[in-house]
């Protein structure tokens, strides 16, 4: 039967910044208290969600997060929602393309290697600063080094956020662009701004971090910038995307992305964004994994050549 006059709310984070940075980049997928009038079962939401994180936030304070929110919609509203949490990035692909979760949210590495690409339907991607820097991932170097060849720091320690994905990958296709017979050694850090720290007190030689937790590192501590430099600049999305499933109700998907794109304009919306310090919302499309997409590309294409050759 139809329902009236239903406020939907869909809340989903996916992390992007460090705690000790203060400021969080995040992916919001987030609709404004608006009128619905479709059936209960169109307007179910099943959001998946994939447990390492892009901030590196322990899984008890995320259920914790996007559980409250989750008990927040259905009391106000009554719309069924529900949250599945995987370890296995396969077994989340798996709900996703036999839609017994019709969201999900992972970094831009699992969706390349698991999904589907001809599922997702555009999703909402939430920021601190713009898509553009989220969309930057530096490789950084105190400030005497920045004209040593690459291969001086292959051999040498890399800080990289445990949960950066995309940084080891970056890094492993390096070495073996450049004939690297070992593959780097990587101190694993708990966010960006310990990795940053590790290369200024010297306990590393490189860091592999994004625009933003860049940014935010030179604004709180000004020595960084004075000690630190960028050797060189990848255009590669870090972050957690979210994405929707081809086959939602359309009506359902419309209101999600059209209540996202104002959020910011109601005082409530406004409170939600602060609370989590994003200040902007935009689209992410299937588009922006195609940079990752080409360097896993190349990735496995130099890494079966490596096996081969060790055989």
């Amino acid at each position: 039967m139809p329902v009236n006059n239903i406020f939907l709310t869909v809340l989903l984070l996916f992390f992007h910044r460090s705690k000790l940075g203060g400021y969080l980049v995040l992916g919001i997928v987030l609709s404004l208290l608006l009128p619905l009038t479709c059936s209960a079962s169109a307007t179910k939401l099943k959001l998946g969600v994939y447990k390492p994180n892009s901030i590196g936030v322990g899984v008890k304070d995320l259920k914790i997060g996007l559980e409250v929110w989750i008990t927040e919609i259905g009391r106000s509203n009554g719309i069924e929602s529900e949250i599945f949490y995987y370890d296995d990035p396969k077994k989340l692909a798996k709900a996703f393309k036999e839609g017994r979760i019709n969201m999900s949210v992972a970094n831009p590495l699992v969706y390349v290697q698991y999904f589907d690409m001809s599922l997702l339907l555009p999703g909402v991607v939430g920021y601190s600063s713009n898509k553009k820097d989220a969309s930057k991932l530096l490789l950084l170097v105190r400030d005497e080094d920045r004209k040593k060849p690459i291969t001086a720091f292959l051999k040498r320690e890399i800080s990289i956020p445990r949960y950066a994905e995309e940084s080891r990958l970056l890094m492993e296709t390096i070495a073996m662009k450049n004939g690297c017979i070992y593959e780097p050694s990587f101190s694993l850090t708990k966010n960006s701004q310990l990795a940053i720290l590790q290369l200024f007190f010297k306990k590393s030689d490189m860091a592999v971090v994004s625009l933003p937790d860049y940014k935010v590192a030179m604004e709180l501590n000004p020595q960084l910038k004075k000690r630190l430099g960028i050797y060189k600049t990848f255009d590669i999305f870090v972050g957690d995307l979210t994405y929707m499933r081809k086959g939602m109700d359309k009506k359902f998907y419309n209101t999600i992305i059209e209540n996202a794109k104002n959020l910011f304009k109601t005082p409530r919306g406004r409170q939600v964004m602060l609370m989590f310090h994003a200040d902007t919302v935009d689209f992410c499309y299937a588009d922006d994994l195609k940079n990752i997409r080409e360097l896993y590309r190349q990735y496995r294409k130099l890494k079966s050549s490596k096996d081969h050759n060790d055989l």
